[in-house]
Protein backbone atom coordinates (compact mmCIF):
# COMPACT_ATOMS: atom_id res chain seq x y z
CA UNK A 1 0.00 0.00 0.00
CA UNK A 2 0.99 3.40 -0.78
CA UNK A 3 1.01 6.49 1.54
CA UNK A 4 0.78 9.79 0.57
CA UNK A 5 2.05 12.85 1.87
CA UNK A 6 -0.25 14.85 3.36
CA UNK A 7 -0.71 18.06 1.08
CA UNK A 8 -3.06 21.64 1.69
CA UNK A 9 -6.35 21.52 0.43
CA UNK A 10 -5.97 22.53 -3.26
CA UNK A 11 -8.24 25.76 -2.94
CA UNK A 12 -5.90 27.55 -1.19
CA UNK A 13 -3.70 27.87 -4.31
CA UNK A 14 -6.49 30.02 -5.31
CA UNK A 15 -5.90 32.40 -2.49
CA UNK A 16 -2.81 32.25 -1.35
CA UNK A 17 -1.22 34.63 -4.60
CA UNK A 18 -3.42 37.33 -3.28
CA UNK A 19 -2.33 37.25 0.45
CA UNK A 20 -0.37 40.79 1.05
CA UNK A 21 3.90 39.94 1.26
CA UNK A 22 4.28 42.52 4.00
CA UNK A 23 2.65 43.38 7.27
CA UNK A 24 -0.44 45.90 6.81
CA UNK A 25 0.09 49.81 6.93
CA UNK A 26 -2.29 49.71 10.18
CA UNK A 27 -1.89 48.61 13.42
CA UNK A 28 -5.90 48.30 14.84
CA UNK A 29 -9.25 48.50 12.79
CA UNK A 30 -12.75 49.88 14.40
CA UNK A 31 -15.96 50.55 13.79
CA UNK A 32 -16.90 54.48 13.92
CA UNK A 33 -20.59 53.88 15.36
CA UNK A 34 -22.18 56.55 13.47
CA UNK A 35 -21.28 56.08 9.99
CA UNK A 36 -20.53 52.39 9.88
CA UNK A 37 -17.23 52.68 8.33
CA UNK A 38 -13.60 50.82 9.06
CA UNK A 39 -11.02 53.48 11.00
CA UNK A 40 -8.07 52.24 10.71
CA UNK A 41 -5.28 53.58 12.71
CA UNK A 42 -1.46 52.79 13.18
CA UNK A 43 0.38 52.17 16.21
CA UNK A 44 0.77 55.95 17.71
CA UNK A 45 -3.60 56.30 17.38
CA UNK A 46 -2.79 58.43 13.95
CA UNK A 47 -5.46 57.72 11.21
CA UNK A 48 -4.64 55.83 7.81
CA UNK A 49 -5.06 56.55 4.50
CA UNK A 50 -6.68 53.20 3.17
CA UNK A 51 -7.19 54.28 -0.43
CA UNK A 52 -10.31 53.12 -2.28
CA UNK A 53 -10.78 49.73 -3.20
CA UNK A 54 -11.85 49.94 -6.40
CA UNK A 55 -15.23 47.70 -6.21
CA UNK A 56 -17.47 50.93 -7.57
CA UNK A 57 -17.39 52.15 -10.99
CA UNK A 58 -21.01 54.12 -10.67
CA UNK A 59 -22.23 52.58 -13.72
CA UNK A 60 -24.31 49.45 -13.79
CA UNK A 61 -23.07 46.48 -16.03
CA UNK A 62 -25.65 45.90 -19.50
Amino acid sequence: MTTLAPQAPWVLRLVTDRLPVGPPPYATVTLDPVTQTARYTDTAGRPVEMGKHGTSTGSAAS
